[in-house]
């Protein structure tokens, strides 16, 4: 997926896999491990990687790889604009200058959050965070009620896909993250991202209304070394 330029869906699994195995008992020692074996072969990793690719990594920390801010920083600059041109309550609904006039890019997708910074303000992009951060506690909350671990494995995986989808899309709105083209979770436009995580929160709505018949078995055996 990473080849192909799929980034964002291939790093979804990734934290899937750590939150399920940090869930499941893993010990840190293992987590030190990988982050070192990434960072040992990163220099490997950045050659397979495209040219735009790199600069959306470089331009984060390195101004200069766009100093006209007309190429890579283009877009950056103008999700910034639109997100704090809102100011605390907005421009109103449908009334944002640069998201109506077309000016913002992939508006009702990766970019929605900036959207919402311009027409429904600071106060309203925090209700909407609060509102993900809520489903998200109630999927870890779901997660720790359950009595196997298979069940309970489901739940801190969903979460950890929800939440590495919000800091991801949030953060490429205000400039922090690189732009991997990731939606924001139940707010953005897109028929087959919409449907995943419904397909995720049935599967946590499922491990909360039907306790499982064998939560005496535990599916993995977490290792407290």
């Amino acid at each position: 997926m990473v080849l192909s330029g799929d980034a964002g869906v291939s790093l979804i699994f990734v934290f899937i896999f750590i939150g399920m195995a940090f869930a499941g008992g893993v010990s840190l020692w293992w987590f030190a491990l990988a982050i070192g074996g990434i960072a040992a072969m990163f220099p490997i990793l950045w050659q397979f990687l495209g040219q735009y690719q790199r600069n959306r990594i470089l331009i984060l920390f390195d101004p200069k790889v766009d100093p006209q801010g007309i190429n890579e920083r283009y877009h950056s600059k103008i999700n910034l604009q639109s997100l704090t041109g809102g100011g605390l309550t907005g421009q109103g609904l449908f009334n944002g200058n640069r998201t109506q006039s077309g000016a913002l890019f992939a508006q009702h997708t990766d970019y929605i959050f900036s959207s919402m910074g311009e027409e429904i303000g600071f106060i309203g992009c925090v209700c909407i965070m609060l509102a993900e951060l809520a489903i998200i506690a109630r999927c870890v909350y779901v997660g720790v009620r359950c009595q196997d671990y298979m069940r309970r494995l489901v739940c801190y995986g969903a979460a950890s896909a929800l939440m590495f989808q919000l800091m991801i899309n949030v953060g490429m709105c205000i400039g922090v993250m690189p732009v991997i083209g990731l939606t924001l979770p139940l707010i953005s436009y897109g028929g087959s991202s919409v449907v995943t995580i419904f397909m995720m929160l049935g599967l946590v709505s499922g491990a909360y209304a039907r306790p499982s018949s064998l939560s005496h078995e535990r599916y993995v055996q977490p290792y407290r070394g």
